[in-house]
């Protein structure tokens, strides 16, 4: 596709992007919690690494971070299904790497579905909060 063929992105959001961090580490902490391996903020740095470095890239990559993701709830839910999906492989590969261990299809699975829905409650508050200061 040649670059005069692609849709502009808008500018890079920086609030978004700082909240998707927050929405994956938090997704992270509540896992950790669960599992009673919560030893601290540094514990859920390291845990949530493979998962943060293949978000920002996926989502670099795909453009979830630009205003154009977060035109509306449905645009804002949607934008970030796919790049989440493929986000999960990648992170699942580093956190083998980094642990030297893999995990269960079932840890991915948990990771993709509770993620998910972490980074998705914070799209929609997001652009809800977007579109009410856009009308004042």
């Amino acid at each position: 596709m040649s670059v005069q063929g692609r849709r502009p992105r808008g500018r890079f959001v920086t609030p978004l992007f700082i909240g998707d961090l927050v929405a994956v580490t938090l997704f992270t902490a509540f896992g950790m919690l669960e599992h009673r391996t919560l030893a601290g903020f540094g514990s859920v740095v390291v845990t949530a690494t493979p998962f943060l470095i293949a978000w920002i890239a996926v989502g670099l990559w795909l453009g979830v971070f630009w205003e154009r993701a977060v035109t509306s709830v449905g645009v804002a839910v949607r934008s970030i299904l796919l790049p989440w999906v493929l986000a999960i492989p990648i992170a699942m590969q580093i956190r083998t790497l980094m642990l030297k261990r893999g995990a269960p299809i079932q840890f991915a699975l948990v990771a993709m579905a509770l993620g998910g829905l972490f980074l998705i409650a914070w799209r929609i508050l997001y652009t809800l909060l977007r579109q009410r200061s856009a009308k004042t």
